[in-house]
């Protein structure tokens, strides 16, 4: 791997790092399956994954905490989530520098407002859950 990979956050192995250890330290039970594998001519090579993320109390305290009261109280929004499971679709693409043999990029994109519209039964509970969460901004969702 490239030591200047390029990553959604920025370059470096740190970064690289960063992005992907935030999420399973955060997140408890978290599994991720690969979906497909994808290789084109420009040396990418795009994975289409999902992760199962699910919801316990930890995850509610550290990614969700706008829906927990100062007495510890869940809203309603917070009890329909706890203990459900979420199905995260990701892509990953991989970009090969051949003069280098070295991966170049690293980028994902995912969906995580269909997931959660699903769970919730509507997309403004959707988009109450997610607007400035942590796990939102770690997996690069824009805020909704």
């Amino acid at each position: 791997m490239a030591t200047n990979i390029c990553v959604n956050s920025g370059f470096g192995i740190d970064a690289l790092l960063k992005e992907w250890t935030f999420v399973p330290q955060k997140t408890g039970s978290l599994a991720v399956q690969l979906v497909r594998l994808e290789y084109d001519d420009r040396a990418t090579m795009l994975a289409t994954v999902k992760v199962l993320v699910t919801i316990t109390e930890e995850v509610l305290q550290f990614s969700f905490s706008h829906l927990i009261d100062m007495d510890n109280r869940l809203s309603p929004l917070a009890e329909k989530l706890l203990g459900r499971q979420i199905v995260i679709p990701i892509m990953v693409r991989f970009e090969w520098d051949a003069t280098t043999a070295q991966v170049a990029s690293l980028y994902s994109t995912q969906d995580l407002v269909n997931p959660f519209t699903k769970v919730l039964g509507s997309l403004k509970g959707a988009a109450r859950v997610l607007n400035n969460s942590p796990l939102a901004v770690a997996l690069g969702a824009a805020s909704i």
